[in-house]
C-alpha cells in the first residue's frame, strides 16, 4: 500500500475513534456488536445504551470502514 493509501485508511479507521470518544465505549462497542448480528445486550447500569442519533452514527462509521458484513 502506497503511503497516500495508508494515510488515507488511518484517516478512515480515525472516524472510528472520534466516535468511541464522543459517546459512552461500552455502548459504542455493544451497539456496533449488536449492528454486526452479536446479541449482547445494553451495557450494565449504571452504563446506559446509545439514545438518539447516536446508534445511527455508530452504524455511519462502521459502514463507512467496512466492519458491517454484508453491507
Amino acid at each position: 500500500m502506497q503511503e497516500h493509501g495508508r494515510l488515507a485508511h488511518r484517516l478512515e479507521l480515525w472516524r472510528v475513534n472520534q466516535i468511541f470518544a464522543k459517546h459512552p465505549l461500552a455502548a459504542c462497542i455493544k451497539a456496533g456488536l449488536e449492528l454486526q448480528g452479536f446479541p449482547v445486550g445494553d451495557p450494565l447500569a449504571p452504563q446506559a445504551p446509545l439514545t438518539g442519533e447516536a446508534p445511527k452514527a455508530v452504524r455511519q462509521v462502521l459502514l463507512a470502514v467496512g466492519a458491517l458484513p454484508g453491507h
